[in-house]
């Protein structure tokens, strides 16, 4: 007995340091994945503009990581409830919505709290800055209104209507263009001047819990919900459905593109496009 306990005590030993000296981010990878960020529950993942970061909001608050080497780098958590939804700025800053009513604008460089959006709204399900970063883009889970946010003022600029709650919305690389996921699954092209539907995508069973331009903006993911559980590629110019992802098993709360089209993040998990998986 005591040869036995200290042989499991000396595999013990040496297994451990091992085990504990490897990354995090890599430990039980399913085929085909790079890396698993963030901790808690996930809603949603973003790539900075530039590239360098990315952005894993959740539970316990927004995880800031290096893009190249998965290295946390800061933990923004100032809002009373789970964060919802992110938007990175092309000139430093990060918007959060969260369950509450209130939208929060940081500093990515310096982790600090620019500026608090207050106004008409209950459970603010998603924002998307535009490309000039003049404009934010918000959009509720509870009613059917999507709101044009002036960035430097605060103030709300302008309201349209949406056919049903909106999941999620999103400002095309031109800024031309805002896109609106819904709760009845159907995928809305706004123009942003007029408010004007311009251009309806039907595939995903239920809610539209996601969506992502690519940079060239020829391409849009969608994220099915508990109903559906799939992710799609859909071309932005023939409305035609390109791939369908269905390997993460899984309900997928979030799918962003990379800064260069050739990677999609699902949940944690990193995909390649032109592959489709």
């Amino acid at each position: 007995m005591k040869i036995a306990l200290l042989t499991l005590l000396l595999v013990l030993t040496l297994c451990l340091p091992f085990t504990f000296a490897q990354d995090a981010s890599q430990w039980h990878l399913p085929g085909g994945a790079k890396a698993r960020l963030g901790k808690g529950w996930v809603t949603q993942i973003k790539f900075s503009p530039d590239g360098t970061r990315l952005a894993v909001a959740g539970s316990i608050g927004i995880w800031i990581y290096d893009a190249q080497t998965y290295q946390e780098i800061a933990l923004l958590n100032g809002n009373t409830a789970t964060v919802s939804s992110i938007s990175f700025s092309g000139d430093g800053m990060l918007a959060s919505g969260s369950g509450g009513d209130t939208i929060r604008l940081w500093d990515i460089a310096t982790g600090e709290l620019r500026k608090t959006l207050t106004g008409d709204m209950v459970r603010v399900g998603s924002v998307s800055f535009s490309s000039d970063n003049l404009t934010l883009a918000s959009g509720s889970t509870t009613e059917p209104t999507i709101r044009l946010w002036d960035v430097a003022t605060g103030e709300i600029r302008k309201t349209f209507r949406n056919i049903g709650q909106s999941t999620e919305v999103l400002f095309s690389g031109d800024g031309r263009t805002l896109a609106s996921g819904s709760t009845n699954g159907t995928i809305r092209l706004w123009d942003v001047v007029t408010g004007e539907l311009l251009h309806s995508i039907k595939g995903d069973k239920g809610w539209v819990n996601s969506i992502s331009f690519s940079a060239d903006g020829k391409m849009l993911a969608s994220a099915g919900g508990a109903q559906d559980r799939t992710v799609r590629i859909w071309d932005i110019a023939t409305g035609e459905l390109r791939h369908t992802l269905t390997e993460h098993v899984h309900e997928a709360l979030s799918v962003a593109f990379s800064g260069d089209g050739t990677t999609l993040a699902i949940g944690g998990l990193l995909w390649d496009v032109a592959a489709g998986k």
